[in-house]
């Protein structure tokens, strides 16, 4: 058998990691719609933010997000990494700008209607918000799927 040695993870991630004075960049391979980096460990493809910041910082609590201070989703550096839930990750970019105009109008699902204001079970997906079952609006047959 030719080729070379395993190398061990700490080894396959920082020869992939560009370190500038700002940010350190991935260098390999990424998702195509986020621009994320992703390494394979121990054979599941893992976003190299994560990897970083348990090499780093330590275990990641279940359920968490590894979010970036930066904002630049192939940067790597620990510092700029920080553990949260997804809404403290939604308040992050909210407060940054980048997430403006998501969901503008809570109170009312695409159709307008308002019935879902006091109504724990309203469902979002990709399209929109929805109405809960039993809304006369009818929006929720589409977030049935």
């Amino acid at each position: 058998m030719t080729g070379r040695a395993p190398c061990s993870l700490a080894e396959r991630f920082w020869e992939k990691v560009v370190r500038t004075d700002d940010c350190w960049v991935w260098t390999g391979a990424t998702t195509p719609e986020s621009g994320y980096g992703i390494i394979s460990v121990e054979g599941r493809t893992t976003k190299a933010h994560r990897v970083s910041y348990e090499m780093n910082v330590g275990p990641i609590p279940e359920g968490m997000f590894v979010c970036h201070h930066c904002d630049n989703p192939p940067c790597v550096r620990p510092d700029h990494l920080f553990v949260g839930t997804q809404a403290d990750n939604l308040a992050d970019g909210r407060a940054k700008g980048r997430i403006e105009g998501i969901r503008p109008n809570r109170d009312r699902c695409s159709a307008g209607c308002s019935c879902h204001k006091h109504e724990p079970r309203t469902r979002y997906w990709r399209g929109g918000r929805t109405c809960a079952p039993g809304c006369s609006c009818g929006r929720h047959r589409r977030a049935s799927r």
